[in-house]
């Protein structure tokens, strides 16, 4: 059956591809900040629920902070060359134990949440890589938070936090390199135990 075509051909034709252009457009990637801000709102929306006890939205937290964050390519950041060095069984270990780390401390100091709210100041991609910069706003001052994050399918993941200039990567790198250098790198992974299994997790 052929369409027939009247007056009206052109403008069907043009509604046509408005909705599918439309559609095209819903179920278009999100952009970086669009994936970074939708972690932080669920994360808000939790920290704000009263109904759920500290344990249970520290749990919720911790499962939206794993969903977003890159933890192997921070991890090998973090180890540069003593990523290259392991084996894979240490690799992995060293991955879970840090995701563990990050997750606890993350969700740890969203505790002391008391009503900030963050501000999506510019984002610069450059091919698969991203910055986003934010700033938190507190009573007495802005906190500049940037995340830097790397796509993967159609989606953005964060692999490393720049907090008032210091980076979170660059910061473990200094630390454990050095602990690999005393200890070794099994020497790492017991103390990367001992702080998940103490609950020492502020750097």
């Amino acid at each position: 059956m052929t369409l027939r075509k009247t007056k009206a051909y052109p403008q069907l034709l043009l509604c046509i591809f408005i909705i599918l252009l439309s559609a095209a457009s819903s179920f278009s990637a999100p952009t970086p900040t669009d994936a970074l801000k939708s972690t932080i709102d669920k994360v808000l929306v939790i920290l704000k629920d009263e109904t759920k006890s500290p344990q249970e939205r520290k749990a919720v937290v911790v499962e939206t902070v794993r969903e977003r964050f890159d933890f192997k390519s921070m991890s090998q950041f973090v180890l540069s060359k003593n990523w290259r060095e392991a084996n894979d069984a240490q690799r992995s270990l060293f991955i879970d134990k840090f995701g563990k780390i990050l997750e606890n401390t993350y969700a740890g100091r969203l505790q002391e949440y008391s009503g900030e709210t963050v501000k999506y100041l510019d984002e610069k991609i450059r091919g698969d890589k991203a910055l986003v910069d934010t700033a938190v706003a507190t009573a007495g001052n802005d906190i500049p938070i940037s995340y830097k994050l790397r796509s993967e399918g159609d989606d953005w993941f964060i692999y490393d936090v720049v907090i008032e200039g210091i980076s979170l990567a660059r910061n473990y790198n200094a630390t454990y390199n050095e602990v690999i250098h005393k200890e070794g790198f099994d020497g790492l992974l017991k103390l990367m135990d001992e702080r998940i299994q103490n609950g020492d997790l502020k750097e």
